[in-house]
């Protein structure tokens, strides 16, 4: 894998079965937009409920205050930016049986990758608003890479073809 170009005479080195087949899956695989769609929409409502979980604390004091007043705002932007890191699925994507699948690596979206192709969800304010109606309208235009995924080298795939490519 890797280069497929000889480094001694430049020409087209022949690829192998393993790697074409991967390459193939990858390619053709598409995840239907409605069930994409529905997975934004359940993590967006965890990110919420997160944000809103907190505000009910009937406890005094000024830890209480601390918690009441930073957790709801920073707890649903953690989640946005970190929820593909976990074997590439967040939770609307475990109920919608489909996962991020690093094209580069071969492998589940990471931190990392869900770091790059989430971070503009840990905007405060406009990260969860506004970014997420230019996101769900790129899935529902038929848009195969969202905002993000290019520069994560990441695409959304089924579990069923994730199983094929192991």
């Amino acid at each position: 894998m890797g280069n497929n170009i000889c480094s001694k005479c430049n020409s087209a080195l022949p690829i192998s079965q393993e790697e074409s087949t991967r390459k193939t899956i990858t390619e053709d695989t598409s995840v239907p937009k409605t069930k994409r769609f529905i997975a934004g929409i359940i993590d967006l409502a965890v990110a919420f409920l997160l944000g809103y979980a907190f505000i009910f604390i009937k406890r005094r004091g000024m830890a209480a205050m601390l918690v009441k007043r930073t957790v709801p705002i920073i707890l649903p932007h953690v989640y946005l930016l970190l929820k593909d890191s976990f074997e590439g699925k967040s939770v609307g994507k475990l109920f919608m049986n489909i996962m991020v699948y690093n094209e580069k690596g071969h492998k589940p979206a990471g931190v990392l990758d869900s770091i790059i192709r989430n971070w503009f969800f840990a905007v405060p304010g406009i990260g969860p608003t506004l970014f997420s109606v230019v996101v769900g309208a790129q899935i529902l235009l038929g848009n195969r890479k969202r905002l993000g995924e290019d520069w994560a080298k990441t695409v959304v795939i089924s579990d069923e073809d994730y199983s094929r490519l192991k």
